[in-house]
């Protein structure tokens, strides 16, 4: 996309694309690309695409051509996953260890036995991380690697950690360091690190042993470091400076602090290290015009390309043999190692085809001034919806705005519905501050609906409209962990609804007693924990790895101001597991219950079965999905108690990954995967008995789609059989249901 949008800049200029954006964001219907590129143009949006595709297809075949002819690099390919790697380790005995991000499972670091290098069934994982760890060994070898961590439980900064030799559990060496890159010295006992602050970058030295630090570097606004490596004896330090426009490669004697450039062009170096023998720096450079891996010679300086591919290189690391050489490669899948034999002493010189040397360029100076942050001048509505909708038997006229300050200290959400059958009222506001911990919520709603039930005049149920208020304070402390969240929260909240005409109470003293409607005023607390570790890469059709868990408990009570003596309890956790034969197939388990406890009995109780009426089109229309029932194959509302508990079962595998699209048309089909399921189910009102017990079995495809480039969809399409007495065949076909 953004290629393509160079090359409409560089054909027709940044001010038709200006145009472009002006027209489309003023026409009252969206869409459309093509004739609007008409309009401005003069050319449909296809024919320049097409132009475009061309263009660069052919460029690609000349730079491939150009390759060849100069004799590109033969190399065996290791892995095939594509996504992203980063820079790997070899230790002495051959090991390989390198991060990996594949979106097959969470991104870690892994060692490969030398025998087994790209042998995925053979790997070790190390430990979690990202493909960015920016991993280092010392001599004894103790693994160093950076990773995000929780710092002050609000915020997740990159720090250092140390796997050491022999361990399973990783130490922290640092809090809340912010650092971007870290290697460690031979000996192991210091670390040079590459910090950011204040949009300032620093290039400092760390002791090991008691966490002092000092720059290297003095600060400078207009300089960034990267990468840095120490040399095998330690004296020398590589690393990737920016300075003014210009990006290099430097090296530092460590000894005197003296600094100098080794290359000095416009083109953009990064991943430097060094031979095992230190007699070479190996780095990475687009000076050609493609990105491959170049070698200068410590002792002469003279610069020679050790790779010459056609798609880009990165990530250089030399075997302790010398010879043997891991890089990364590109494909468009992404980035795979790759393994080749190079011999750097016999490289010839390489001189760059033409003059690329830069002059910096200069800077304009910005004017900037401070003040204390006030949120009210952001502190607006930055977009509004407004939707008509169908929902049991009412057409509903909504309208909401979402309010928030350029900082996202303070949120607020409005929702306004109005019945337009029973022209009734339905308002809802919320508002949340995150500048604090906890975190402080509140929220407000009022609403109107018409009742048929509670109200008896002469023996016979008459209608009434009850009014409904709702209120709730509360707040929330996260609990960060490296890998895994919890979340405490707690709140008091205010129920009350009431009729909203004066009701009449006719008595007849040969009839019936009359039933006048309860007004219930409830206060109560509520607080509640939750923890999560679940997995689900880019490629994945669920999640698939990991689990939730969570418990709550609302307690109602006149000593809270209320009128209502009620305790609510829920939990729920589930689990989610890779099955290993297969990619992406994934069992998903659910156990889940609620239970009410009152004084009187049975004041509130839950209902079960299966999936409501939904308009599939109101729905994709309104962007709305529907939530999972607690049994599918039953009727709706086919059994109620005050207390239940339910167990899911699925096993997931996808079908086909179809990725189709028709030329500008809004509408992405992405995947299709399967389902096979069994809904367990009690309810009661009394202690669980087998006749309380409900089971069913289904089948499940689930339809993944894209609307309007933006909007996914998820259309779940299926059959499910309940078991026992009370059960039926229910077709499904709504979007939602998911867990």
């Amino acid at each position: 996309g953004g290629m393509f949008m160079d090359y409409l800049r560089t054909r027709l200029g940044e001010a038709v694309i200006f145009e472009m954006c002006h027209q489309y964001a003023a026409k009252p219907v969206p869409y459309g690309l093509n004739r609007l590129f008409l309009e401005v143009t003069g050319v449909p949006l296809k024919t320049l695409y097409d132009d475009f595709t061309r263009d660069t297809l052919a460029r690609a075949q000349s730079v491939r051509d150009q390759v060849q002819a100069a004799g590109e690099t033969a190399s065996d390919r290791l892995t095939f996953t594509g996504e992203n790697k980063g820079d790997a380790l070899v230790e002495r005995d051959g090991t390989l260890i390198i991060p990996i991000s594949d979106g097959l499972e969470r991104s870690a670091i892994f060692s490969y036995p030398a025998d087994a290098v790209g042998d995925d069934a053979r790997r070790t994982k190390l430990a979690l991380s990202s493909s960015a760890a920016s991993i280092s060994l010392d001599d004894a070898g103790n693994l160093f690697y950076v990773r995000p961590a929780p710092f002050r439980e609000n915020y997740r900064y990159r720090d250092l950690f140390v796997l050491r030799k022999g361990e399973r559990d990783a130490e922290q060496l640092t809090e809340g360091a912010r650092i971007k890159d870290a290697a460690v010295s031979p000996t192991g006992n210091e670390v040079a690190l590459v910090t950011n602050a204040a949009g300032i970058t620093r290039l400092e030295m760390m002791n090991v042993s008691d966490g002092a630090r000092r720059l290297l570097i003095p600060e400078n606004d207009d300089w960034h470091y990267y990468a840095p490596r120490f040399s095998p004896d330690g004296k020398t330090l590589a690393f990737i400076w920016r300075k003014k426009g210009r990006v290099d490669v430097a090296l530092m004697d460590l000894a005197t602090g003296h600094t100098f450039f080794v290359t000095g062009d416009d083109a953009i170096e990064e991943g430097v290290t060094f031979s095992p023998d230190g007699r070479y720096l190996l780095f990475v450079s687009g000076v050609t015009g493609i990105t491959n891996i170049f070698a200068r010679d410590m002792a002469s300086g003279a610069l020679k390309q050790v790779t010459n591919v056609v798609s880009g290189a990165m990530s250089p690391v030399l075997a302790p043999d010398g010879r043997t050489l891991y890089f990364l490669k590109y494909y468009s899948e992404g980035w795979d190692l790759h393994r080749t034999v190079v011999d750097l002493d016999g490289l010839p010189l390489f001189i760059p085809p033409f003059d690329r040397t830069v002059t910096p360029r200069s800077l304009h100076a910005v004017q900037t001034t401070s003040s204390p942050y006030n949120p009210l001048p952001t502190f607006r509505p930055y977009s509004w919806e407004l939707s008509l909708k169908n929902t049991g038997g009412q057409r509903i006229l909504d309208i909401g705005t979402y309010i928030e300050d350029a900082a996202r200290l303070h949120a607020m959400n409005l929702r306004y519905n109005y019945e337009l059958n029973s022209r009734r009222p339905v308002f809802a506001a919320s508002y949340s501050y995150s500048g604090l911990l906890p975190r402080f919520q509140l929220s407000f709603s009022y609403s109107q609906e018409a009742v048929n039930t509670g109200y008896l005049v002469g023996g016979t149920p008459a209608p009434w409209t009850r009014e409904s208020f709702g209120g709730e304070i509360g707040f929330s402390i996260p609990v960060m962990g490296l890998d895994a969240n919890h979340s405490l929260s707690a709140g008091y909240s205010l129920d009350f609804n009431a009729p909203v005409e004066t009701l009449e109470v006719v008595v007849d003293p040969n009839g019936e007693l009359p039933e006048m409607p309860t007004q219930n005023f409830r206060t109560g607390i509520r607080v509640g924990w939750s923890y999560s570790d679940v997995f689900s890469g880019p490629f994945s059709i669920s999640r698939e790895d990991g689990r939730s868990l969570s418990f709550g408990v609302r307690l109602y009570h006149p000593a809270l101001g209320g009128n209502r003596e009620q305790a609510v309890f829920y939990w729920d956790w589930r689990e989610y597991r890779q099955v290993p034969f297969a990619r992406h197939h994934a069992l998903a388990l659910e156990l889940a219950g609620q239970a009410y406890i009152s004084n009187p009995n049975h004041q509130a109780s839950f209902t079960a079965g299966g999936y409501s009426t939904q308009d599939v089109l109101d729905a994709v229309i309104n962007g709305t999905s529907m939530g999972l029932p607690m049994i599918r194959g039953y009727a709706r509302e086919f059994a109620s108690g005050d207390h239940y508990q339910s167990l899911r079962l699925e096993y997931r595998f996808p079908i086909w990954q179809a990725q189709l699209a028709y030329e500008t048309l809004p509408f992405f089909f992405d995947r299709v995967y399967g389902a096979v399921f069994s809904d367990n189910l009690l309810i009661s009102y009394t202690q669980f008995t087998m006749e309380d017990f409900y089971s069913s079995l289904g089948m499940e495809l689930v339809w993944s789609f894209d609307l309007g480039y933006y909007m996914p969809i998820l259309l779940r399409t299926g059959y499910a059989h309940g078991l026992m007495d009370k059960g039926n065949n229910e077709f499904i076909l709504l979007l939602g249901g998911s867990f």
